[in-house]
């Protein structure tokens, strides 16, 4: 395997765990804000049929997680401009049926039959279009 070719590989098996952590962030923010649901729930009810206050600590907890969730939103938005850096340097190979292949393996999460079924290339084809791409894309990054 060419150095370029090793560099290119390297550098989009990076961006393809991108979308497995953004998916993964995505799950955490569902079960935060469910938290943040359930004790907004608690303190709303204990207030409604107690007549008491908010318990101790109840605010800080919501408040919490509140924060995480922000942090990773942002943390998301991190992932994703860094993802669409990598698409805007796919867009300038030159090879467009290899930038083609490149875009939907490494960044849409494509399978490498069904990109290939998509673009109508036998499978000798389609692995020398690959190849030609990861090096235009290695020398890109070099």
């Amino acid at each position: 395997m060419s150095d370029y070719k090793e560099k290119a590989t390297a550098y989009l098996q990076d961006i393809k765990l991108i979308a497995i952590r953004i998916q993964s962030l995505r799950q955490d923010i569902r079960k935060l804000q469910y938290d943040i649901i359930t004790l907004s729930a608690i303190d709303y009810s204990k207030d409604r049929v107690s007549g008491g206050g908010t318990p101790v600590g109840l605010e800080g907890d919501v408040a919490r997680l509140v924060d995480t969730v922000d942090a990773k939103k942002r943390e998301i938005a991190k992932l994703i401009a860094k993802r669409e850096e990598a698409r805007a340097l796919i867009e300038k190979i030159e090879c467009i049926p290899g930038r083609i292949i490149l875009a939907q393996e490494y960044i849409n999460g494509a399978f490498p039959k069904k990109v290939q079924a998509m673009i109508y290339y036998e499978k000798s084809s389609y692995f020398n279009l690959k190849n030609k791409a990861l090096n235009e894309l290695g020398e890109l990054l070099s």
